[in-house]
């Protein structure tokens, strides 16, 4: 497998990975809870003791658009964590974000400013960045999906320090084993998103490939999708919905799919109903 197809399958399975194809879809919230009184931070049911607020900026409009943001930051005095701090930004009526935190370290990646491991959990993700300078970065992120194809809804960003972090990451681990929900790695930066082939691909092949991703999500039962990766980075798909037996959805989405001449690779079914399958590529 080539360099520039190992990129396109990575940057496929970033894009796979923050879309989850069920009804019901399990999500967690990063919002800190602060009591004042009980110098008490939660985040979901997560607590920390001996914390203070050092700031809070209510919601406030940031002008065209509606939309509005928030930013918090507190200090604690525990074993647990030391210091977090909060940001969100909430698109209003008729607005949307156009990239999450995730999207922007592909975009620096891509120009060599930072390395990322990458945790998927649910709607969240967690990164631990080094930095071109030599710095390092911890961050959680939380985004939600808006009815505009490709686009965000809210956008919530936890900056920590690594005791912190690896808190925050291993209790909601532990709650997707409960909630049976798939836990994945990943990569931003070298071998994976840091050139301008990847970022040519990112711009112009694979958010339209997300967009196909969002609609195959509202197509009923039962439905396939497949999908052809060349050895030059090249790719096709097909996919059947509203089928009368699984079985049909996944020969026509095959043979749709065969039927493009984009990539002379063999098609492969990369989601049968609400399971994704992308292991299927490799």
């Amino acid at each position: 497998m080539t360099k520039l197809k190992t990129i396109v399958l990575n940057l496929i399975a970033i894009l796979m990975l923050g879309l989850v194809f069920s009804g019901c879809v399990t999500t967690y919230n990063i919002e800190p809870i602060y009591n004042k009184k009980k110098q008490e931070l939660t985040i979901d049911t997560l607590k920390f003791k001996n914390a203070l607020e050092s700031y809070n900026n209510s919601p406030h409009h940031l002008g065209e658009g509606n939309f509005k943001k928030q930013k918090a930051r507190y200090i604690m005095h525990e074993d647990k964590c030391t210091n977090l701090t909060y940001s969100s930004i909430d698109a209003g009526h008729k607005s949307a974000i156009v990239a999450n935190l995730k999207i922007q370290l592909i975009e620096n990646a891509n120009k060599g400013k930072v390395n990322c491991n990458g945790t998927s959990v649910a709607n969240l993700d967690f990164f631990k960045c080094t930095f071109s300078n030599g710095g390092n970065g911890y961050f959680i992120s939380s985004s939600k999906r808006s009815e505009y194809p490709g686009r965000y809804s809210k956008s919530s960003k936890i900056m920590t320090d690594l005791k912190c972090f690896n808190t925050i990451e291993n209790h909601f681990k532990k709650k997707a084993v409960i909630d049976k929900v798939e836990v994945k790695n990943y990569l931003i930066g070298k071998g994976v998103s840091n050139d301008k082939v990847s970022q040519y691909i990112y711009n112009n092949k694979i958010s339209k490939f997300e967009n196909k991703i969002e609609e195959y999500k509202s197509k009923k039962e039962y439905k396939a999708l497949a999908l052809a990766i060349d050895e030059n980075g090249k790719y096709k798909y097909g996919w059947s919905w509203n089928k009368t037996s699984q079985d049909r959805a996944n020969d026509l989405a095959i043979k749709y799919c065969n039927n493009m001449t984009k990539a002379k690779s063999e098609c492969k079914l990369v989601a049968i109903g609400n399971k994704v399958i992308l292991d299927s590529l490799k």
